[in-house]
């Protein structure tokens, strides 16, 4: 039930001021003009014919598009050529099956896995026994932790300053010591 038309007049106005109420066809004449003349903003107005007062061009763009939608858009993307060739397709569309069909385009990695194929499930006779599943567990290998081997104390590293102290404390005799703890030590 179309509640509301869109008229032609005044041009260059928004889509929702030119809008009037369809109620205004089925009143009496004079009260028809009154109004007409007042909403189109015509004072002239003579000819109230309902077909030369809709904005025809704004009624073939809202179909156009109803069409695009149900018909030339889904036909696009289905590789059709246009059904209905009065109808341009928006360039935007031309973009996307460019892209749909290109050949270099990567695959997404969902489209390389395929969903498995359920097995039937086996019969009583086939289902191995809880407690035979539970001993084959018990066979398998076991994995220990390796430890670290604790070092004696003699084993344990010194310092070299603990060993020999600082360089410059030592003697003649002592710096020769210190060079062959070092020497020992690489």
């Amino acid at each position: 039930n179309c509640k509301f038309i869109i008229a032609r007049k005044p041009e260059g106005t928004p889509v929702t001021e030119r809008a009037i109420p369809v109620a205004i066809f089925q009143t009496e004449p004079a009260v028809k003009r009154h109004y007409l003349r007042r909403w189109l903003k015509q004072p002239g107005l003579v000819d109230f014919d309902i077909r030369d007062i809709l904005d025809w061009d704004y009624y073939k763009e809202r179909f156009g598009s109803a069409i695009m939608k149900i018909i030339t858009i889904p036909a696009a993307l289905q590789g059709v050529s246009n059904p209905v060739p009065r109808v341009q397709h928006p360039d935007w569309l031309y973009k996307m099956v460019a892209e749909k069909n290109d050949v270099f385009q990567q695959k997404k990695i969902t489209d390389m896995f395929g969903k498995a194929s359920k097995k039937p499930l086996g019969t009583i006779e086939n289902v191995p026994d809880i407690e035979s599943i539970a001993r084959d567990i018990e066979k398998l290998p076991t994995v220990t932790k390796a430890s670290k081997r604790q070092l004696t104390e003699e084993e344990t590293p010194t310092h070299w300053k603990d060993t020999l102290g600082t360089l410059y404390s030592f003697p003649r005799s002592g710096k020769i010591l210190w060079v062959h703890f070092i020497v020992s030590h690489a």
